[in-house]
């Protein structure tokens, strides 16, 4: 499992070091190819049942599906993605349910992926796992993001992984209504596997929502 502390250095590593154009096509070229595909968290929730791992404290299984469509309205890299509570067959999380566009941000010296939200999500809900039928969408057919999910991800190359952190100040509430926070999103993409966490925080910088030991998810991928 990969530790909290494990995430920070790594942000830490691709901070320190600025990245060419090159490799800035390349990490590219890997997100797009890495990330195309399911994730699932089974396997994780499976090994802390085994190793007696505290109900309280076992990470809720997720599946998290990255479906690349042919869009070019909206941008040259895109993808719908899709969060399901309980494993594949779980209810779409529809506030996770989202639109990302990649590409390069020179002055971010990193890649950026942004999401949107769709202006009928249910519809599209529907048909989130087959992109040809999202083939030729539309930007008029999108809306910004808000809340939490709203924070763009920037990706940077660190040795055989690739580490994502969202910019900040991203604030938001999780829902209308509720108080606005201060979210911090950390991802880790390697050859089989997607590490995650996040957090939102309050004034005070304690966190509010999300795990409290910031221990993050594991999401095996699965196809």
């Amino acid at each position: 499992m990969m530790k909290r502390s494990a995430l920070v250095l790594v942000a830490m590593m691709a901070a320190s070091f600025p990245a060419s154009a090159v490799e800035l096509e390349e990490t590219l070229v890997r997100l797009m190819a890495g990330l195309d595909g399911a994730f699932d968290s089974g396997p994780q929730l499976a090994a802390e049942k085994l190793s007696g791992t505290p109900q309280d404290k076992q990470h809720v299984r997720v599946h998290r599906a990255f479906v690349r469509i042919d869009a070019p309205d909206v941008g040259d890299n895109v993808f719908v993605v899709t969060l399901r509570d309980g494993g594949p067959d779980g209810p779409i999380d529809m506030i996770e349910f989202q639109l990302w566009t990649l590409e390069i941000d020179k002055e971010r010296n990193a890649v950026k992926m942004a999401p949107q939200r769709f202006k009928d999500p249910e519809r599209y809900a529907a048909i989130g796992d087959e992109p040809e039928k999202m083939k030729g969408l539309k930007a008029s057919q999108l809306v910004p993001s808000e809340g939490a999910a709203a924070c763009s991800i920037y990706w940077r190359a660190v040795d055989e992984m690739v580490h994502g952190a969202s910019g900040k100040p991203c604030l938001g509430a999780v829902r209308p209504g509720r108080p606005v926070l201060s979210w911090e999103w950390t991802y880790i993409l390697g050859d089989d596997a997607l590490w995650m966490s996040f957090a939102g925080r309050g004034d005070d910088g304690e966190v509010v929502f999300g795990r409290q030991d910031q221990l993050p998810w594991r999401l095996d991928k699965v196809n």
